[in-house]
């Protein structure tokens, strides 16, 4: 999705930035900025939309057509009993009729919820998924949150989010639910706001998977090619009431000049016009003399008194005169007021005028550019480092290509000692241990030439409260016993010979465990019979009947494989017996065996387990990985860089777990590390470095915060055969390894340690 999302967008964004903006007019930065934003928008909308709809038609036609999932998530069928198809993993591989003629089935829809939402109506029905998990002696089920299945994967898958992966608990978690596949690195994600971790993935294929995008728009660039010859810009002032008030009088001020002239005419016009309509109510004079001016001449009446002639006047005359007056002066009174308000609306005009400038206009200038951040958050948690571990300088000689060693205290004197089979020199090494952890030089023990000792075990044989030795030949297919006395030169020169340890005289003889088989009190031998050339391998016990000389063999052929690596001891079907056994071989599979009759093993009264691992499998240890009473399977796969656990149900199976390791895991063991009750282990590495993880009680493993360097030189051979013991009795644990070059035991002591990781 994230792919075809940055194509479509890649495809899209080129096309879009060939396009010209062009406008009518030179427009302002902000009308600018406001259409280039728009238009972005509806870039994202419609590209967006493009994207989405193409899902939708695959989801219209899955459901249009009634498609069934391979896993029949949308679709039940049931198959008519006349196949026989109960006994295959597919339909393909039944009666040859399934897939040569039609196959005849009944079809039921699935529904899920509470609500039964039916696959044969929609396809978004969904659940939460949930996966089975021990914890505390319970298997329960664990639900993933906001992680949905449902009729159809992409419908589910759609409505999901990738919450899971923005918590190390979570991830960790679902990590187990995928050990079917080749290990590979994980990451904890770091949202990069409070809500990109609860964003369903339908909400992120509509945004392309784009985190942040960033866009520059140059306002510059785009004046640059209108090249206007002036510009201009209105920047409003806020009103300003004692600069009105100022303005308001100053502005009455200089009009009151005006204002009385203008008063003096309209009361000039008022009177002139009450003038007229009084001249109106008087009559005119009699004519009291005619002339003519052509032949009468004008007499004059000297001395002849006027006398006033009274008119009368209409009533209705008399009425209409005070009514026009009234008009006149409403007229007059108007006219003032309506000089008044435009001197005052001119005075809020002029004081809230905008203030015009004529200037150059520059803006920051950016490109429209689309990406998809990626951030990479760096967290460092501060974790108290409870152990550490010391180098210890001093390097112990041994024999040459040693196969395998042990802690054991040899002689009783309280302190772990080391025994180590020499291969190519034919000879055993035991360097006795100190009270500070350190050893002394080694003794050598001869086991004939040509020999080529390969396993070694220790354990109390003839039953004389003294540890015995016992090694395999692998090229005389003999296994050979140095019995101990308790001295300083504990064990006996000459050594007790079996006889053939492998029925077939063509094996070869490896690995040895001592352990009490059959609950009679007496240590038993288990070991393993190799064919290189037929690539085949099995186990066989020798079972003592005593004297810690006379042993009674029993062939394990139980299933086929080759090149066992590594076995342990254990009650992985909590009966309470632990001579259960645990093995990894080439075949890239790891074998359990519970409930084994070892006294009659012909009869295959026993019940095994196999789980695949991904690589070579080897270095196989038990261990409490988490907070239930069984005793779980580690292992690591240097091939595939696997670090593998099995956590036990109680009934002779497992819930594998695996993890990525880098630099080619070789050898792994149990530690406590941090001085809890669970568990951690210590991985060596071929690049000559040691890394711990921390357990927890859910069984998950951190990932390494704690690593130390134990070589100087990057070579070839890496070192071999780790080992966890108390060496200087402190009460922690120390490790012990082999370095093949040089041929030396080296150590690493634990100390309590004030640092933080």
């Amino acid at each position: 999705m994230c792919s075809l999302s940055e194509n479509l967008l890649n495809s899209s964004l080129s096309v879009w930035l060939q396009r010209d903006f062009i406008t009518a007019r030179v427009i302002t930065p902000d009308e600018f900025h406001v259409q280039i934003n728009g238009l972005i928008e509806e870039f994202k909308r419609t590209t967006s939309n493009e994207l989405v709809l193409l899902f939708k038609l695959m989801q219209v036609t899955n459901l249009a057509n009634q498609l069934a999932t391979i896993n029949s998530s949308n679709w039940e069928f049931i198959v008519n009993p006349i196949y026989n198809v109960s006994l295959y993993n597919s339909l393909g591989f039944g009666n040859p009729k399934i897939y040569q003629d039609q196959l005849y089935a009944l079809t039921l829809p699935r529904t899920y919820n509470e609500e039964n939402c039916s696959c044969v109506l929609q396809s978004n029905c969904t659940r939460f998924l949930t996966y089975p998990y021990i914890v505390s002696n319970q298997l329960i089920n664990q639900t993933l949150p906001n992680f949905l299945g449902g009729c159809l994967p992409l419908d589910a898958m759609l409505q999901s989010s990738f919450s899971c992966f923005y918590n190390q608990t979570c991830l960790s978690l679902l990590q187990t639910l995928i050990y079917y596949a080749k290990p590979f690195p994980i990451k904890t994600l770091f949202p990069s706001s409070s809500s990109s971790s609860n964003r369903t993935v339908e909400t992120i294929l509509a945004e392309f998977f784009v985190e942040k995008w960033v866009q520059n728009v140059s306002f510059d660039h785009y004046y640059e090619e209108c090249a206007p010859k002036l510009c201009q810009y209105s920047r409003s002032l806020p009103f300003n009431g004692l600069y009105f008030l100022t303005k308001t009088l100053s502005i009455l001020g200089g009009l009151s000049t005006l204002l009385r002239y203008i008063v003096s005419f309209v009361g000039m016009i008022v009177i002139k016009l009450v003038d007229r309509r009084r001249k109106r109510r008087v009559a005119p004079y009699p004519n009291i003399a005619e002339t003519n001016s052509d032949d009468v001449t004008l007499n004059t009446i000297p001395n002849v008194p006027i006398t006033a002639i009274e008119i009368n006047v209409d009533p209705i005359q008399e009425q209409i005169e005070p009514s026009n007056n009234r008009t006149d002066r409403i007229i007059a009174i108007c006219l003032c007021l309506l000089v008044i308000v435009a001197i005052v609306v001119a005075s809020v005009i002029s004081t809230g005028k905008k203030d015009t400038k004529y200037i150059p206009i520059t803006t920051s200038i950016t490109t429209l550019i689309t990406t998809t951040e990626i951030t990479k958050s760096t967290t460092t948690s501060a974790e108290i480092c409870y152990m550490t571990l010391m180098y210890q300088s001093e390097h112990y000689s041994i024999g040459h290509d040693a196969k395998s060693f042990i802690l054991r205290d040899l002689n009783g004197d309280s302190f772990l000692d080391l025994a180590v089979a020499n291969y190519g020199d034919g000879t055993f090494s035991i360097l006795f241990g100190n009270e500070n952890g350190t050893f002394q030089p080694q003794q050598v023990y001869s086991t004939g030439n040509g020999s080529y000792p390969w396993g070694i075990a220790s354990g109390d044989l003839n039953n004389d409260t003294f540890l015995d030795i016992a090694v395999t030949l692998s090229k005389t297919n003999k296994i050979v016993i140095f019995f101990g006395h308790g001295s300083y030169d504990s064990f006996n020169r000459v050594s007790h010979k079996l006889l053939s340890a492998c029925p077939d005289k063509r094996d070869e003889v490896r690995l040895l465990k001592v352990h009490d088989l059959n609950g009679d009190g007496r240590l038993d031998l288990l070991f393993d019979c190799n064919n290189p050339n037929f690539k085949t391998n099995y186990l066989a016990v020798a079972l003592n009947q005593g004297d810690g000389c006379d042993y009674r063999h029993r062939d394990l052929r139980t299933v086929d494989t080759w090149d066992i690596e590594s076995i342990v001891f254990s009650d992985f079907d909590h009966d309470g017996k632990k001579n259960d056994i645990g093995f990894c071989s080439g075949e890239k599979k790891v074998f359990t065996y519970s409930a084994i009759n070892y006294e009659e093993v012909d009869k295959a009264n026993y019940t095994y387990v196999e789980d695949k691992i991904h690589g070579t499998p080897q270095s196989i240890i038990r261990g409490r990985f988490n907070d239930d009473d069984f005793d779980d399977i580690a292992l690591v796969s240097p091939q595939s860089d696997g670090l593998h656990v099995l956590l036990a149900k109680g009934d002779g199976k497992f819930l594998q777990h695996i993890y990525h390791i880098n630099n080619s895991p070789v050898s792994v063991v149990r530690i406590n590390f941090n001085n809890d009750s669970i568990d951690d282990l210590a991985i060596l590495h071929s690049n000559q470095t040691i890394g711990i993880y921390l357990g927890t009680k859910l069984g998950i493993f951190s990932e390494e915060k704690i690593s130390f360097q134990i070589g100087e030189n990057c070579t070839d051979q890496s070192f071999r055969w780790l080992s966890v013991a108390d060496l200087n009795r402190d009460g922690k644990d120390d490790l012990v390894l082999i370095d093949p070059v040089v041929q030396t035991i080296r150590v690493l002591l634990s100390a309590n340690c004030n640092k933080h990781f």
